[in-house]
């Protein structure tokens, strides 16, 4: 039987919850867990996500490598300003004169 591969100390726990995704972070014996929900602006943040953690030599949470909550939604608030080309999108205006 082959011995167990080694996982790399940037790797990460990631199962659903509910309707979206949790992340698992661990970071010098200290751990935290993300909500990402399962769009594809999420999907697009935790592979960022996980890009960040591979180049880091030691994430500390509050860097890209090992955000926050505070800093996923900030990201997807930001990821939604955008259309897939990098246009910013323009809010939708009511209009009340109907």
């Amino acid at each position: 039987m082959s011995e167990p591969y080694p996982l790399p100390g940037f790797a990460a726990n990631i199962y659903a919850s509910g309707d979206g995704l949790a992340l698992c972070l661990t970071d010098d014996g200290k751990g935290h867990t993300l909500q990402i929900p399962a769009t594809e602006a999420g999907m697009k943040l935790l592979v960022q996500i996980l890009r960040e953690r591979r180049a880091a030599r030691r994430p500390y949470i509050g860097q890209k490598a090992s955000p926050v909550q505070y800093d996923i939604e900030h990201m997807l608030k930001a990821m939604h300003k955008f259309d897939p080309k990098g246009k910013p999108v323009r809010p939708a205006t009511l209009d009340f004169e109907d």
